[in-house]
């Protein structure tokens, strides 16, 4: 179903119709490599699965806080939260970000180039 929008470019100029219709499906393309990318490396599951393993080191500590207590082991618990945090904190995103910072320039690369066309 064509919008208004599309009909307003042809009856602009069947030039303008063609340079958009091409960019787009350039975007479209370059968006679905780096999505299937970002899902063959694992980069959905991997920071679901270290925010899981945050909240159950919390859950066993929390429930557990008169043990810990006893054996005089906060030291020890604490270390080993910030340990798992840290993996998080520096690991979980880099990757991701990474594609992304392709991914935006590149976009960027295909407007440019449509632009400069018309």
């Amino acid at each position: 179903m064509m919008s208004r929008n599309h009909f307003m470019m042809l009856w602009i100029g069947m030039a303008l119709d063609v340079v958009t219709l091409i960019k787009r499906s350039h975007c479209c393309l370059v968006r679905y490599v780096v999505q299937e990318n970002m899902r063959a490396r694992g980069y959905i599951c991997v920071p679901k699965t270290r925010i899981a393993r945050i909240n159950a080191f919390l859950q066993e500590t929390i429930s557990g806080a008169q043990t810990v207590q006893i054996f005089t082991a906060e030291q020890k618990s604490k270390s080993t939260f910030h340990d798992i945090n840290d993996d998080h904190r520096r690991n979980a995103n880099i990757d991701k970000s990474f594609d992304y910072s392709l991914f935006v320039p590149l976009v960027d690369l295909i407007g440019a180039f449509g632009s400069g066309v018309w």
